[in-house]
C-alpha cells in the first residue's frame, strides 16, 4: 500500500490531536492554529462565552437605563403610577424582544431609531383608535 505524503501528514495530525477543523476560527490568534483540536475548541468556546456575556451585560444596561429614563417622564400622578409602570415595562420589554428578535444590536443608534418608530406608530395607531 502506498501512502503519499500529504496523506502521512494527515495521519501525523490526527495522530497528535490537530486538524485543520478549528484553524480558521477568528477565536484563534496567532500560533493557536497549530494547537490540538481539544485545545483549539476550547479557545473558541470561551471566546464565545465572553462575547456572549459582554452583549448581555450590554442589554441589559440599556434596559436599566430606558427604564430609568421612562420611570422619569410619568405624569407625577400617584393614582396612574401602577399604569405607568405597565406602560413602560410593556414598552421596554416589546423593544428588547424585536431588537433580538430582528437582530439588531442595541447600542446602534439606527437600530435604536428603527425600534421607536415601529413603537410610535404602534401607539399613535392605538392612540387614533380611541
Amino acid at each position: 500500500m502506498k501512502i503519499t505524503k500529504g496523506q502521512l501528514r494527515r495521519l501525523v495530525r490526527e495522530a497528535s490531536g490537530s486538524t485543520k477543523k478549528y484553524d480558521d476560527d477568528s477565536a484563534l490568534r496567532g500560533d493557536q492554529s497549530e494547537l490540538p483540536d481539544s485545545l483549539q475548541k476550547g479557545i473558541i468556546d470561551k471566546t464565545v462565552e465572553d462575547r456572549e456575556e459582554a452583549e448581555s451585560e450590554e442589554a441589559n444596561e440599556v434596559r436599566r437605563l430606558v427604564r430609568s429614563i421612562l420611570s422619569e417622564r410619568g405624569s407625577g400622578n400617584p393614582a396612574l403610577r401602577a399604569e405607568e409602570q405597565a406602560i413602560t415595562r410593556a414598552v421596554a420589554n416589546f423593544a428588547d424582544k424585536y431588537m433580538m428578535t430582528m437582530g439588531m444590536n442595541p447600542s446602534d443608534d439606527r437600530d435604536m431609531q428603527r425600534t421607536r418608530r415601529i413603537i410610535d406608530d404602534m401607539v399613535g395607531a392605538v392612540m387614533d383608535v380611541l
